[in-house]
């Protein structure tokens, strides 16, 4: 990757279904909280331009504010576990 290259790091689909979700249940996540996960990232992953497919740092600071903020909602529950493990196994890609 050059100084002016348009590469950018980021987790594909298939990064996500072979690396990312078996690291995470690995590290004792629930299934259900992977897929709820899984889900928020969804779009990220099926960008309609090929180029733009993936999760990318700016998309995963984002998602992981409002993870933060919204840890408690109906459907998430994630403990500062969850949040801490979630942190480690994706943030290792950017």
């Amino acid at each position: 990757m050059g100084l002016f290259s348009s590469e950018k790091k980021n987790i594909s689909k298939r990064e996500w279904e072979k690396k990312v979700r078996p690291a995470l249940r690995a590290k004792g996540m629930l299934s259900e909280r992977i897929s709820g996960l899984e889900g928020l990232f969804w779009s990220d992953m099926n960008e309609t331009r090929a180029e733009d497919r993936g999760i990318d740092k700016e998309e995963f600071d984002t998602q992981m504010e409002w993870l933060e903020i919204n840890k408690n909602r109906e459907g998430g529950r994630l403990t500062e576990r969850d949040l801490a493990t979630i942190q480690e196994v994706l943030g290792k890609y950017f």
